[in-house]
């Protein structure tokens, strides 16, 4: 069972728990802490309400961490080295950062965009789509991805829902310092510990870079 969403009950869960159950033990790990970080920056919400729990980080919230850039390098890593499918990424979030964006694209989750700014924050955000691993996904991101973006009233657009948190109009969501460095790396440390569980889960998945050459 995946941490956090024990109290919560949405028209999205069993479809992201049906989902989390097929996925490789990197991206079970993966997966456990952008909806860990989610559930922190949530909790600094007045009002969020039943947002709070974690896997309505694929509702498609823009949320920044105060990680030094940790995280964001911790992740580039996972996907050079094949332990998670992505790639490098263009987006329309911060052009005035000349820091590289990458993606991790995730089984029927779309992808999960991220980068680091200029003061070494690192942020994320779930797309419906992924853009970097063929053509298809690539039009399917700026054609299906754009339009519900524009009909949604320009809301962030993820691959469970929709949400208001955006950077664009100043309503991310933000991991604190003591959140991150306390609070998150305690939690990480579990989600780690349980990666044998994980793994057994799906004994027959291919990893993120066996995938990758499988399609190739």
């Amino acid at each position: 069972m995946p941490l956090g969403d024990n109290r919560y009950k949405y028209a999205y869960w069993e479809k992201f728990n049906a989902i989390f159950k097929t996925m490789t033990r990197e991206e079970r790990v993966f997966v456990e802490e952008v909806r860990v970080l989610y559930w922190l920056a949530a909790k600094n919400v007045p009002g969020s309400g039943e947002q709070r729990a974690g896997s309505a980080v694929f509702c498609g919230a823009h949320v920044v961490v105060t990680d030094c850039g940790e995280l964001y390098e911790d992740w580039r890593r996972r996907i050079t080295d094949g332990r998670l499918n992505g790639g490098k990424r263009w987006s329309s979030h911060y052009r005035h950062v000349g820091t590289q964006q990458y993606e991790v694209s995730l089984p029927q989750l779309g992808c999960v965009l991220f980068g680091k700014l200029n003061n070494g924050k690192t942020w994320f955000q779930n797309e419906s789509w992924a853009a970097s691993q063929s053509w298809p996904e690539w039009l399917a991101h700026g054609v299906l991805g754009f339009g519900a973006h524009v009909l949604s009233g320009f809301m962030q657009v993820g691959a469970l829902g929709f949400s208001i948190h955006s950077e664009k109009t100043n309503l991310e969501l933000k991991v604190q310092h003591d959140q991150y460095w306390v609070k998150f790396k305690i939690l990480q440390k579990v989600i780690h510990a349980r990666e044998p569980e994980v793994a057994e889960a799906s004994p027959t998945q291919p990893s993120g870079g066996e995938r990758e050459k499988q399609a190739a």
